[in-house]
């Protein structure tokens, strides 16, 4: 009896501890749940990596300026990585040396052809630049700034000038392409944009919230010709519905973690005899 009676607070305080741990993931999933489907809220996402890049197409040259928001998950797993010493405070040498490591891997990934042929972007510099601002929750976000340059020849023009980032695809966030003819340079046809959208990633139009930007290639015709008019698309793929649907995933696993904990928290222990 006495054994038994001890084997029934035992079990009575693992289903305490089962029922408080499926509640608390059942609450988090669904908090996190919430604010993936809460776009207008905030539109970055804690897990997500933001993309800008702009593209202005001189005579002689294509300058192109990229920035990558990073929002506080992604951030708080590279200061991780950027603080070398693990004391906690991020000196300059830590963060001269993070930033060129960084931008080493992430230039590779930048695709630019210009008729047809491999540009080489060279980075402008002086140019790169590491910021880290306020999040939510008391934790940050960080933001790399960079500038590249690459020859250009429209001698033969029309020319067709593709560019892609293949860097963090696999995450979801906002992808912006902004492509901007300069002195005596038209761009007749252009499946991005030649005006700012979200202020370099500083700010988002309350109208698009629901459906993020998505622009992973700018594809360009450009020529000497001024009188030409720009054709530019302002259609952008969205993933909003990537969001939703694990959005949904999360609650389903929420509600059966719940479900989980109410019907452990109702079974009886054994009775003694």
């Amino acid at each position: 009896m006495h054994i038994l009676f001890l084997s029934n607070q035992l079990l009575r305080g693992l289903r305490a501890k089962r029922v408080v741990w499926l509640g608390a993931f059942a609450v988090a999933l669904l908090l996190f749940a919430a604010r993936a489907t809460n776009v207008a809220a905030h539109p970055l996402g804690n897990f997500t990596i933001n993309h800008y890049a702009r593209l202005e197409i001189a005579p002689t040259q294509i300058k192109l300026y990229i920035v990558y928001d990073f929002a506080e998950i992604p951030t708080f797993q590279a200061k991780q990585t950027l603080d070398v010493n693990s004391d906690g405070n991020l000196t300059e040498d830590e963060r001269t040396q993070y930033l060129a490591a960084l931008l080493n891997e992430t230039s590779a990934n930048l695709m630019l052809t210009i008729g047809g042929k491999h540009a080489e972007l060279s980075l402008v510099p002086n140019s790169p630049q590491l910021e880290f601002l306020s999040g939510q929750g008391g934790l940050e976000i960080m933001q790399v700034r960079a500038r590249y340059t690459t020859t250009l020849d429209l001698n033969s023009a029309p020319v067709v000038i593709q560019y892609r980032d293949d860097n963090y695809r696999e995450r979801l966030g906002w992808r912006e392409i902004v492509a901007k003819p300069v002195g005596d340079v038209a761009i007749t046809h252009s499946n991005v944009r030649a005006t700012e959208t979200s202020d370099e990633l500083r700010k988002y139009p309350e109208n698009l919230l629901a459906n993020p930007l998505n622009d992973r290639e700018a594809s360009l015709t450009v020529t000497h010709n001024p009188n030409s008019k720009v054709t530019a698309s302002n259609e952008s793929s969205s993933n909003s519905t990537s969001i939703l649907i694990t959005a949904s995933v999360l609650i389903v696993i929420a509600v059966v973690s719940l479900l989980a904990a109410f019907f452990i928290a109702r079974a009886k222990p054994p009775i003694a005899r």
